[in-house]
C-alpha cells in the first residue's frame, strides 16, 4: 500500500497548482492528487425527490436528464410542461422548454426559500462584471457604505426583471435585500430571458401526489402536463467520503443524516456561542441582523478553514482545494 505525506483533492488545474504550491513548500513530501471519478464516487449528487403516485403516465425528467431530452421536446409530442424548480436549473429549463414552444407551469415549494436573485452580467463603475462584484473583498465588509453600494446593485438587478410587470412575475420578487441573500445568485446572461420568464405560470405550492396525467397540489389545483421536470439542484457534499470521515474532516453532512451526528452539532453550536462575545463586538450588525423567512438547511455547514484545510486534531494531511458549489451557464 502507498503512503503519502499529504492528499490533495481537487479537479485538474485547481489539483495541479495546489500540488506546485505545495511542493514548494514541502519539496520532500510524498504529494498525491485525488479527483472524483469511478473510485471516488460522483462528485455530484442530485437531490432527486420523491412523490406520492398513483397511475402516472408523463415522464419525470430529473436536472441532470434535462438535456438529454431535446430530442423528446423538439419532436411535437410535449405540450404542456410542470418545472419544480427554486433555483438557477429553473433558467436553463425554461431557455430550453420555450424555444420548442412548450407551455411551462413553474412551481415553487413553499417549504423553500423560493428563486435565486437573477443578477446582470455588468457592474456600476468601476467594476465592469457581476463577477467582480462578488469577488471583491471590500463589498463583504459590515459598512453603511456597502449598505449603500449592494442596496443600489439590488435596484439595478431589480429593474433588469421588472417585476411589477404582472402579478404573475411578481411572485419572483426576492423576500429580502441582495446584502443578506441567503441563497444562490444566478447571472442573467440569455438575451430576453425574463421577458421568456413572464409567459410562465408561476405557482408557489406543494406537490401532494401524481395521478394519471396530473400533478395535485396541495391547493387542491390539479394540473394536466406531457413531462415532469424537476431542477431541484445538487447536494453540496463530498460522496466520496463515508459519514463518520466526513463529521471528521468537517465536511457538509446531509440533513438527513444530522440526527445520526447530534453530538458533534452540538459541539459546533457550544464552539459558535463561545466565538459570539468575539465576533459580534468585531462585527455588530451581525448581532441584529434582521430576520427573514428561514427554511431547514439541506446540510451541515462546510467546518473546513477557509475552506481548504480540516481543524480537527487527528490529521491534517488532507487539503481540499476549491469550495463545491452549484454552477451554470445558462445557454
Amino acid at each position: 500500500m502507498a503512503t503519502h505525506d499529504i492528499i490533495i483533492v481537487g479537479e485538474g488545474p485547481f489539483g495541479l497548482i495546489a500540488t506546485h504550491t505545495w511542493l514548494k513548500l514541502n519539496p520532500d513530501d510524498n504529494v498525491v492528487i485525488l479527483e472524483a471519478g469511478p473510485d471516488l464516487g460522483s462528485p455530484s449528487t442530485p437531490n432527486t425527490p420523491t412523490f406520492k403516485t398513483k397511475d402516472f403516465t408523463p415522464l419525470i425528467i430529473y436536472d441532470h436528464d434535462l438535456a438529454a431530452q431535446t430530442p423528446l421536446f423538439s419532436s411535437g409530442k410535449v405540450k404542456n410542461a410542470i418545472v419544480l424548480a427554486r433555483r438557477e436549473p429553473f433558467f436553463d429549463a425554461i431557455t430550453l422548454l420555450h424555444s420548442h414552444n412548450i407551455k411551462i407551469n413553474w412551481i415553487i415549494r413553499l417549504s423553500r426559500q423560493g428563486p435565486a436573485l437573477l443578477s446582470t452580467p455588468d457592474a456600476p463603475w468601476p467594476l465592469s462584471t457581476s463577477h467582480e462584484i462578488i469577488s471583491t473583498r471590500f463589498i463583504t465588509k459590515q459598512s453603511p457604505l456597502c449598505d449603500q453600494i449592494w442596496n443600489g446593485i439590488g435596484k439595478m438587478w431589480a429593474n433588469a426583471a421588472n417585476y411589477d410587470r404582472s402579478e404573475n412575475v411578481q411572485t419572483l420578487k426576492p423576500d429580502r435585500p441582495v446584502f443578506w441573500s441567503s441563497d444562490g445568485i444566478a447571472v442573467l446572461n440569455s438575451r430576453g430571458l425574463w421577458d421568456t420568464v413572464s409567459h410562465t405560470t408561476i405557482l408557489r405550492d406543494e406537490i401532494e401526489a401524481l395521478e394519471d396525467t396530473e400533478v395535485v397540489l396541495r391547493s387542491g389545483e390539479r394540473i394536466n402536463c406531457d413531462d415532469l421536470v424537476t431542477c431541484t439542484a445538487y447536494h453540496n457534499t463530498y460522496p466520496m467520503f463515508d459519514d463518520k470521515m466526513a463529521v471528521e474532516l468537517g465536511l457538509p453532512l446531509p440533513a438527513a443524516k444530522f440526527g445520526e451526528f447530534a453530538e458533534d452539532i452540538e459541539t459546533w453550536e457550544e464552539r459558535i456561542k463561545d466565538a459570539d462575545p468575539k465576533v459580534l463586538p468585531a462585527f455588530p450588525r451581525l448581532a441584529t441582523q434582521p430576520k427573514y423567512p428561514d427554511h431547514a438547511p439541506k446540510s451541515s455547514p462546510n467546518r473546513l478553514y477557509r475552506s481548504i484545510i480540516p481543524i480537527n486534531d487527528t490529521d491534517h494531511s488532507i487539503a481540499f482545494v476549491g469550495a463545491i458549489g452549484q454552477c451554470r451557464a445558462l445557454p
